[in-house]
């Protein structure tokens, strides 16, 4: 890596990190500002890496197990909502992206008025029979999503 860098400069080793977190933060009981306060650091120490190009980062996705727990379900919302915010009042907001996942899973029912907050399902098949960890076909979807965003940010950055 070193003497890659000598020879072709500093842009030769660039990394992008992808992240998902927070859902289990919700289902350990912690209160979302601890949870943005753990994103904002976890955030900063990505960057301090001169690397880094990018962070790309998953919000939260409803999940078939929702369905019976409103008060999870709001929890969810409500953190999707911060994780957007923090997103745009970081010092490094152009190379930080957040992507909302939040109906992402949940098919035709996402489009529904009021999907957001009580209307949306999870598709089960996008989930494994846990209801909570992303099936093969789940995962296929965030794939795409990451990769149209890995090549957009590609773009950009050898321009």
């Amino acid at each position: 890596e070193i003497e890659a860098r000598e020879k072709n400069g500093p842009r030769a080793s660039r990394i992008i990190i992808v992240l998902c977190a927070g859902e289990n933060d919700i289902g350990q009981g912690y209160s979302i500002d601890k949870i943005i306060r753990s994103f904002e650091r976890v955030v900063d120490k990505c960057f301090e890496f001169d690397e880094i190009i990018k962070v790309i980062y998953l919000g939260p996705k409803i999940e078939p197990w929702l369905t019976n727990d409103p008060s999870s379900r709001k929890q969810y919302v409500k953190l999707s909502k911060s994780l957007q915010r923090a997103t745009e009042r970081h010092n490094r907001k152009v190379d930080l992206c957040y992507v909302d996942c939040l109906l992402m899973f949940c098919g035709e029912s996402a489009n529904v008025p009021g999907a957001v907050t009580a209307k949306a399902k999870a598709e089960e098949r996008y989930f494994h029979k846990d209801g909570l960890h992303l099936s093969d076909e789940g995962y296929s979807i965030w794939k795409e999503v990451i990769e149209g965003e890995i090549k957009q940010t590609l773009l950009v950055t050898d321009t």
